[in-house]
């Protein structure tokens, strides 16, 4: 795939996030996507699992991602957690008018609808080490979250920001007003991005690629459109 152009009338981002809006009273459409977008030296994707039954295991390192809530081993709930680094890449004034998140999925049974919600604190993806990173019990290896799983206040919003539809193979999220308005604030303020978490209310398991996955086509891409 030939990479986008950076100008502001050409730019696309081809990660789990897809930002439409305005710029300087352009219309523009931003993607981002490891390797690929805005373009092939972009690597600020980071996302992992928080795993009940493994509570201490960090899993940043793999290259699925899941969700349900009966996972194996033991059973209980596994979420995803994804974010963006998207700090530089917009440019300053720019108004977000519509937001995408695509994921690759493939589901271990009947496939279900996944929901994304806000995370309101900072995570650290890991290495799949003993304390590099997240877990269902903490943040970074070390710092709790409010309630395990990052189900507290403190660590997620209560609403949902947007629903991947059931299905195997690319599926497109798009982000109502509520998460439209998460996303502009990361534009207005970077150090506000705590990213997204993706549940469900299914025992299906949801598999999707990771930004670790061979085919860089395939990493999760957001893209978001401006005015």
């Amino acid at each position: 795939m030939t990479s986008p152009s950076r100008s502001l009338n050409a730019w696309r981002l081809f990660a789990p996030l897809l930002l439409t809006g305005v710029a300087q009273a352009q219309s523009v459409t931003v993607a981002f996507q490891d390797g690929v977008a805005p373009d092939a030296n972009y690597a600020g994707t980071r996302d992992t699992i928080l795993k009940e039954g493994a509570a201490t295991v960090n899993l940043g390192n793999l290259d699925v991602l899941r969700v349900t809530t009966a996972d194996i081993g033991p059973a209980g709930p596994t979420w995803t957690l994804l974010r963006w680094d998207i700090a530089g890449e917009v440019p300053p004034g720019t108004v977000v008018e519509s937001v995408r998140i695509v994921l690759e999925a493939d589901p271990e049974g009947g496939a279900v609808a996944t929901q994304f919600y806000e995370v309101r604190r900072p995570w650290s993806e890991g290495n799949g080490s003993p304390g590099s990173g997240a877990t269902w019990l903490t943040t970074d290896g070390s710092t709790a979250w409010q309630t395990a799983g990052a189900e507290g206040g403190a660590d997620r919003g209560s609403t949902s920001i947007g629903t991947l539809p059931a299905g195997s193979g690319t599926q497109t999220a798009t982000l109502n007003a509520t998460g439209v308005a998460m996303v502009q604030g990361w534009v207005d303020d970077p150090d506000s991005n705590y990213g997204v978490i993706l549940r469900s209310n299914s025992g299906n398991a949801m598999d999707f690629d990771s930004r670790e996955v061979t085919a860089a086509g395939n990493r999760p891409r957001p893209s978001a459109g401006s005015a």
